[in-house]
């Protein structure tokens, strides 16, 4: 496993938030090294903090995963397959930045429920309140 941070991010800006990306392959697939150079210029461009795991097993080489998707948005399939349709840079650029909407919204929902007091497992039963 590989964790891959941003280089340069300034110490004012808020942090970007972490992306799960898996590169799953079979041993020795030689279009590994092409699908871990074009993400690691992805998420350069974005700044992004990133954990990257990869994956070697029975799987259609290499796919690559960002937040549990498949970026060439195909069906997975099953079974170890030579694939022919790497992924390119737009579409890696196109899920990580889907990624960052994703985590930007959950963090905003969460900063909202906390401006109005409540917070996530927080249960309110009027019936505990008893009778006026």
């Amino acid at each position: 496993m590989t964790s891959v941070s941003a280089a340069g991010a300034s110490m004012l800006e808020p942090p970007l938030p972490e992306i799960r990306i898996q590169i799953l392959h079979v041993a020795d697939c030689p279009l590994v090294v092409r699908v871990r150079k074009d993400l690691q210029e992805c998420l350069d461009q974005y700044g992004v903090d990133a954990l990257i795991e990869e994956v070697e097993g029975p799987y259609p080489s290499p796919t690559l995963l960002v937040g549990g998707r498949d970026v060439t948005e195909r069906s997975l399939g099953i079974g170890p397959a030579c694939r022919l349709d790497l992924p390119n840079r737009d579409q890696i650029s196109r899920a990580i930045q889907a990624a960052i909407a994703l985590t930007d919204d959950r963090a905003t929902d969460r900063s909202a429920m906390a401006e109005v007091g409540h917070h996530p497992g927080d249960t309110h039963r009027l019936a505990d309140r008893g009778s006026p």
